[in-house]
């Protein structure tokens, strides 16, 4: 006998203030957690049970996945000398890894025995859900710190470890810190009770002395980031919005001065990149990338006192996303229509910079005849070289070293030429007659079984001026090799063409992120890489909600829709500041608790709040919802499923009972939990997924 899904509770919201007193499932988000849960794991029962069908699949695509990554991704990280000692990871197929050291002779050879400092594979066996999400080592080398953080944990045990022994030396919800260079000191963030870092303290490892606050920020739109300069002499402190306006950038600390604090840049406007500390010759800079309008570029100000900033970088028509500063050089990440290239200004360069009044322009970086690169980790401070890596949807990520001596690099990434893949990038005219970027993988005609339709998985996130450029993945392969083509769509709203395609996609013209996405899948449609109604959409966080509002919208072009923590009630998130992430987004999405016009509008896009009275001939979706998600709450997704099936259409709801917003799991967890959605859009992609029954699964 054929269960269908549970029966989620129908009442209204007791708050009658808030901005859907109509909802019929508001309670779920006031209602006891025991309540809440049963209903989940009700929920989570049932999709276990509609799995099952498609148990063999998956367990096939599992094996596959665990394969390709045992054949594509490295064992072993690049060595970093620290101190005395060389550090590096190693992994094994899926497992976790190790954190490994030996120590190094005068002219840097290893010698000594190899010691493993962090096993993350015996964590896990400890720790239920084990991650270590960063990393840290004193300049000595002898001290090391590390992030984890168990399944379903809330905050982040920030762990030092000494040859002796190791200790939880702090509790943070951020895994962001930094160890000072004599590893004495530890700097973290705090967050308040909406879940938003806006504290950095430093305290003392050692007994006895007090805990030290070195900023505050009490803007509740502001977020705190924190992280090291790759010189591990300074940290690096930037508050900044989710808007253009309203950014604090580049709080200095020294290090080596016991936390001395100087503020580089006040609060302006402006949207900021990445922040380095560089040194040219003795004189260290603190550098970030700006782009506001007719300032971008990159600015530097001299650490000495009383200097002022002065422009770094000019690059008219390129946007600037990301730099690194090492001894020899500072390595450039640009961006030009859309592609990505790599470059850099060599030590005599910038040197030239610091005596001249002049800024670098783009003819003075060093950038790559070929684009689809970008920078690697470059770790080592002192190294001469700079790694760049390149990677498409089907090739796996490949590393170059570049000399910061050379005039230009070139990335050529050795091709299969047995996979018989296709890949292109496409520009779709949209509907007000806008170029969208597109990345196509094309299964092999031999993929397909010889009546199987033609399909294709559609991608993107289009949010944030988040950049997501085309790369290699396990997932994607599995698809190809069942014949259903991959695409990777940037809709405005994404940081891909840079802020102005950020600006086009949000607040007010966020329904521009929809329709980009409909005018592509329509595209795919008339190229004949799919066929009407084969359209798969993955969407994730924010992404859900362009992808759901698609869904909803043209419902004849898709075949079905994952969405994994999707946020598809902006309505009702973004009306309880209580809630994290909820002032912060107003920048991005409205605020529809004190603007009558962002609410309304905000309705129209809302998936939760859109859904027709009759979503019977909306395709079957699939809901992936994690318990102790801090960004999305599992009400969302749990309320958008219960609305769907209410209304006649078809929803399944998958509960992850022990996880987080990017799913807090073993390896081994991660494939497994892969594989089952993906073997969801396979079977949707073939139509094998059974058809509603009266009184089943609607």
């Amino acid at each position: 006998m054929k269960h269908g899904p549970p029966t989620a509770p129908r009442h209204r919201r007791a708050d009658e203030s808030s901005q859907s007193p109509d909802d019929e499932y508001g309670w779920s988000r006031t209602s006891p957690p025991a309540e809440l849960r049963q209903h989940l794991e009700a929920e989570e029962k049932h999709f276990v049970a509609r799995m099952n069908s498609h148990s063999d699949l998956a367990s096939t695509i599992c094996a596959e996945l665990i394969a390709i990554q045992q054949s594509t991704a490295p064992t072993v990280s690049p060595t970093l000398r620290v101190g005395p000692w060389l550090y590096w990871q190693r992994r094994a197929g899926s497992a976790a890894g190790q954190l490994l050291r030996r120590r190094a002779d005068e002219t840097g050879e290893p010698s000594g025995p190899t010691e493993v400092v962090i096993d993350d594979d015996v964590n896990q066996g400890l720790v239920p859900g084990y991650r270590r999400d960063a990393t840290d080592v004193s300049s000595h080398g002898d001290v090391v710190a590390f992030a984890q953080r168990a399944a379903g944990a809330r905050q982040h045990d920030i762990v030092i470890g000494r040859p002796t022994h190791s200790e939880v030396a702090a509790r943070s919800v951020s895994p962001a810190f930094a160890l000072s260079p004599d590893g004495g000191h530890l700097y973290f963030l705090v967050t308040d009770t909406t879940g938003r870092p806006f504290q950095v303290w430093q305290r003392s490892v050692r007994a006895g002395q007090a805990d030290r606050l070195l900023f505050h920020e009490p803007d509740p739109h502001c977020r705190v980031h924190l992280r090291k300069s790759r010189c591990t002499t300074a940290l690096l402190i930037t508050s900044r919005s989710r808007s253009e306006s309203s950014i604090l950038v580049a709080l200095f600390v020294d290090l080596r001065d016991g936390g001395a604090l100087r503020t580089i840049r006040e609060k302006a406007a402006g949207q900021i990149g990445s922040v380095e500390i560089v040194h040219i010759t003795g004189t260290g800079y603190v550098a970030w990338l700006e782009q506001s309008g007719e300032e971008d570029g990159a600015w530097a100000v001299a650490l000495r006192p009383h200097s002022r900033p002065r422009r770094l970088l000019n690059t008219p028509g390129t946007v600037l996303t990301r730099m690194q500063s090492l001894e020899s050089g500072l390595a450039i990440e640009v961006r030009c229509s859309g592609r990505s290239y790599t470059g850099h200004v060599a030590r005599a360069g910038l040197q030239q910079w610091e005596s001249a009044d002049a800024p670098l322009t783009r003819g003075d970086l060093r950038l790559a005849t070929t684009f689809a690169s970008t920078l690697g980790e470059n770790a080592d401070w002192s190294s001469e070289h700079y790694s760049v890596v390149s990677t498409s949807l089907t090739k796996p990520p490949e590393t170059t070293a570049v000399s910061f001596d050379a005039d230009a690099h070139m990335v050529t990434p050795s091709l299969d030429e047995s996979a018989a893949f296709f890949e292109e990038r496409v520009e779709v005219m949209s509907r007000d007659g806008v170029l969208i970027p597109m990345y196509i993988a094309h299964a092999p005609q031999n993929g397909r079984g010889q009546d199987a339709p033609r399909s294709v998985v559609m991608r993107f996130y289009g949010c944030y001026g988040t950049i997501t450029d085309p790369v290699f993945t396990p997932a994607t392969m599995a698809l190809l090799a069942r014949g259903i083509s991959v695409a990777l769509v940037h809709p405005r709203g994404g940081g891909e063409l840079g802020p102005a395609w950020w600006a086009a996609g949000r607040e007010a013209h966020k329904e521009r992120s929809v329709n980009d996405v409909i005018d592509c899948a329509e595209y795919l449609i008339e190229s004949e890489t799919a066929q009407t109604g084969y359209v798969a959409l993955e969407g994730h966080s924010a992404g859900g909600l362009v992808a759901a509002s698609a869904l909803i919208r043209r419902p004849e072009l898709f075949s079905t829709a994952v969405l994994t923590n999707p946020f598809v009630d902006p309505v009702g998130a973004l009306s309880d500041p209580d809630l994290p992430l909820a002032v912060s987004d107003w920048a991005e999405w409205g605020n529809p608790r004190d603007s009558e016009e962002d609410l309304d509008r905000l309705k129209r896009l809302s998936p939760y709040d859109s859904l027709p009275t009759d979503c019977s001939l909306i395709p079957q979706v699939l809901l992936v919802g994690s318990l102790d998600d801090d960004r999305v709450s599992i009400v969302e997704p749990a309320k958008f499923a219960a609305r769907i099936r209410d209304r006649g259409g078809q929803a399944v709801l998958h509960v992850r009972m022990s996880s987080d917003h990017s799913f807090a799991g073993s390896a081994d967890e991660r494939n497994v939990e892969t594989a089952r959605l993906l073997a969801w859009i396979c079977a949707a992609s073939a139509r094998a997924v059974e058809a509603p029954t009266s009184g089943g699964d609607r």
